[in-house]
């Protein structure tokens, strides 16, 4: 994904009022509500904005699909993202004057014979309990909607309130606009510790690797591979995603946030559908200029960032089942993308038992969803002082933050294959 470029050496500084580990949806837009409300925001990314999970996740703003299969604190967070997006969206866009391609067409969950149909009928009855706005929809309907759905699609569930945005648009508005606003984005900056006093957070510490960042009229770096950086600040935000636990020397016991591996299919030409389409065993997420994200797939293989021919031929297939033209669509991408999980798979949100340092990380397959009311949240703790009633599960409790092992297993019922963000 294609970024403005690291920011020169001279740019880092020698302390900034807050901290944000990580230049993904969570930390850059935690970055960007902080940088809105006048706060001096300084991101430190390891690698490039966008190399985490978002980058390669299809953006499916799916609450009502969603909702049977979270607990219910998840869903309230949920459905409190999903109404703040718009405006967040608009803030974002008005400060960067870059667009993140926020689409409310809808979304289709179809299925595929009798089973299915079963299972939509429960979960149909699981959103109405809940208020969940859903339209049930014969096979014929469905392909009113969508004339390319296959014959095989029986049924279908429309879910008018359930949308998508385009995470890599969204990521570079949220970086332009956090540089707009002020802030700062300073990439291959890889932070491995942080700093305490008296018990109380009063930096952070590392040391810049990969390309060469280069001086601010462009010619090449002078910063070599290995330098280190110290920068003071009153609070950091460790919103690292898969990496928050991972070479991070912490003064008290370090979070346990696991990467999930998820790949997805990119594919291009002539538009096939209008809607997001969600089928038992994959996804199917159009977006302008005919690309079409399909995805996905859940592995416990750690930080394998190895796209495989097996994963490739089953997202495919499953695609053909649904929307049979996918098979004359040119194949652009394979991406691998790793979700951060928890072991109670819920995010860790919150002020950490250090003084001063905070969490925003293990979305797991939400990161996108959750951006808008994470940043919010965020940005009133540290602004105001202020937890909302909607983080209180989410606190980083020892107990949570600190579980140990993979927790139990997460495959999602038919037709809710995670996205990796």
């Amino acid at each position: 994904m294609a970024e403005a470029g690291p920011a020169p050496r001279e740019t880092l500084p020698p302390s900034a009022a807050v901290v944000v580990v990580g230049a993904g949806i969570i930390g850059l837009s935690c970055a960007f509500e902080l940088a809105r409300r006048g706060v001096d925001v300084l991101v430190l990314e390891r690698s490039r904005v966008g190399a985490g999970a978002a980058g390669v996740a299809a953006g499916m703003l799916a609450v009502t699909g969603e909702a049977e299969y979270e607990t219910p604190e998840l869903a309230d967070l949920g459905l409190e993202s999903q109404r703040r997006y718009p405006e967040f969206v608009r803030n974002v866009e008005a400060a960067s004057g870059l667009g993140c391609e926020l689409l409310a067409d809808g979304t289709l969950t179809v299925a595929l014979g009798r089973d299915d149909e079963e299972e939509l009928q429960r979960v149909r009855g699981f959103q109405s309990r809940l208020g969940l706005s859903c339209r049930w929809l014969e096979g014929d309907e469905a392909r009113e909607r969508e004339p390319l759905l296959s014959p095989r699609v029986t049924a279908a569930l429309f879910a008018p309130g359930d949308h998508q945005v385009n995470p890599r648009a969204m990521l570079r508005a949220l970086a332009g606009g956090v540089r707009a606003l002020g802030g700062r984005v300073v990439t291959h900056a890889r932070v491995g510790g942080v700093e305490a006093q008296a018990g109380r957070l009063v930096g952070v510490r590392g040391h810049f690797e990969g390309p060469a960042i280069p001086d601010a009229d462009g010619t090449a770096g002078r910063i070599a591979d290995g330098a280190e950086f110290a920068v003071r600040c009153e609070r950091a935000v460790l919103a690292a995603g898969a990496w928050s636990a991972s070479d991070i020397a912490w003064p008290a016991s370090p979070i346990a946030v696991r990467p999930v591996k998820g790949q997805v299919v990119r594919l291009r030409g002539p538009v096939l559908l209008r809607h997001v389409v969600r089928a038992p065993e994959a996804y199917l997420v159009p977006r302008r200029g005919g690309e079409l994200v399909v995805g996905a797939t859940m592995e416990e293989q750690g930080f394998d960032a190895a796209a495989t021919a097996g994963a490739a031929m089953d997202l495919l297939w499953r695609a053909r089942l649904v929307v049979p033209a996918t098979y004359d669509l040119e194949l652009v991408e394979m991406n691998v993308g790793f979700r951060p999980a928890t072991r109670d798979h819920l995010p860790l949100i919150g002020e950490t038992e250090v003084p001063g340092l905070y969490v925003a990380t293990g979305h797991f397959r939400h990161g996108v969803l959750l951006a808008p009311a994470t940043a919010l949240l965020v940005a009133d703790l540290l602004v105001e002082g202020r937890e909302s009633p909607l983080l209180t599960a989410f606190r980083p409790s020892a107990a949570r933050a600190h579980a140990g092992g993979p927790g139990p297993s997460v495959e999602p019922a038919a037709g809710h294959q995670g996205a990796p963000a």
